[in-house]
């Protein structure tokens, strides 16, 4: 049966819709190499004290500190303990509780000689303290990026439990090529499809993506949907969603995104990517900034309107502001200049020059 509603409808009804078939999937185990950009199931935990002994933080002598007390160039001192020469990493002997640096030792005489002094600790990382056994690595919820692979890597962590959305994008050029590599970036996995391909998609599918809709559109409507034909924001006078409400699988929300990058924006950023960070079960978010509008941003009320910010830095007198440079009619010079976005919701006619407005950052 069709679910038809009326034609236009607000960002909030279709977010609420959304937000209600977007559950968090799955979680599968991956290596740590296929771990980037993937959205953490669980903790990921050091499964052992790093380092497990004390180590060296630099090329220098291991030595017992309390041997170098009082030591000079000018009067130098000699070690109970042979020093042993080390690398850096390299673990320490078990008499050792400092690094001397070469400098600061002569064996010019035949016998080593320490020539000034250092503290308990000194160039050296003790045993646990890079991390304890079970302290977290990343916590669940957290996407996994560079630096979080290499920590794992260095704890010798194998692989990781994530959650990866399945996104189908329908339509491929430079749209649909750039939502799926802003997707991959979230921890999707995406597949590609054109718009002309015959057949309906399987129940594989998180995500559904349509880029220029109008033949997928009508295609939704034979099936059973809760269609939300067109959504009242600008840009994107053609994005819309629907759902399937299949008796025989879990519901999978489709969105529909005009063919401009505009339109692509404003989808990706209200709607595509709280939807994949929901299915991801993502807990991180992006920065913002409160900041003065250089001038005033105009909207027209009963649309939610996307405003493209630049930062502007200023001087010490008047402050950081942000430079509105588009709403709404949104050109490409602006995507390429914007650092943050802000959202005008429908019941606002914008803001006054001058007042506090709190951008996105991109």
């Amino acid at each position: 049966m069709d679910h038809a509603l009326p034609s236009r409808q607000s960002l909030e009804q279709a977010v609420s819709l959304l937000a209600a078939t977007t559950r968090a999937v799955t979680p599968r185990r991956v290596e740590t190499s296929a771990a980037l950009h993937r959205v953490a199931a669980a903790d990921i935990e050091a499964p052992a004290a790093m380092p497990p002994l004390h180590q060296a933080l630099d090329d220098g002598w291991a030595i017992k500190a309390d041997d170098t007390l009082g030591a000079s160039p000018y009067a130098p001192g000699f070690s109970s303990i042979a020093p042993r020469r080390v690398r850096i990493g390299e673990t320490l002997p078990d008499f050792a509780d400092a690094v001397l640096p070469l400098p600061k030792a002569s064996e010019a005489s035949g016998a080593f000689e320490i020539c000034g002094t250092v503290a308990p600790g000194e160039g050296m990382r003790a045993a646990g303290n890079d991390l304890r056994r079970g302290e977290v690595i990343a916590a669940a919820g957290a996407r996994l990026d560079e630096r979080h692979i290499a920590l794992m890597r260095a704890a010798e962590i194998g692989d990781a439990l994530v959650r990866i959305p399945r996104v189908l994008i329908v339509g491929a050029g430079v749209v649909g090529d750039w939502l799926a590599g802003l997707a991959e970036q979230e921890g999707a996995d995406c597949a590609m499809i054109e718009a002309s391909a015959q057949g309906d998609p399987s129940d594989a599918e998180d995500l559904i993506l349509v880029v220029d809709p109008s033949e997928w559109r009508d295609r939704t409507r034979r099936h059973e949907r809760t269609l939300f034909s067109r959504i009242a924001m600008r840009p994107g006078e053609m994005t819309g969603c629907a759902v399937r409400e299949s008796p025989h699988s879990s519901e999978t929300a489709t969105i529909f995104v005009g063919a401009r990058l505009e339109s692509a924006l404003a989808a990706w950023l209200l709607l595509i990517r709280p939807c994949l960070r929901r299915l991801a079960g993502a807990t991180s978010r992006d920065g913002a900034a409160s900041l003065p509008s250089t001038r005033k941003i105009v909207s027209a009320p009963g649309v939610s309107e996307l405003t493209l910010l630049r930062r502007l830095d200023g001087e010490a007198k008047t402050g950081a502001r942000w430079e509105p440079l588009a709403t709404g009619d949104i050109p490409y010079s602006a995507i390429a200049n914007a650092d943050a976005w802000l959202l005008v919701d429908a019941q606002s006619e914008g803001f006054a020059a001058g007042e506090i407005v709190t951008g996105h950052f991109l």
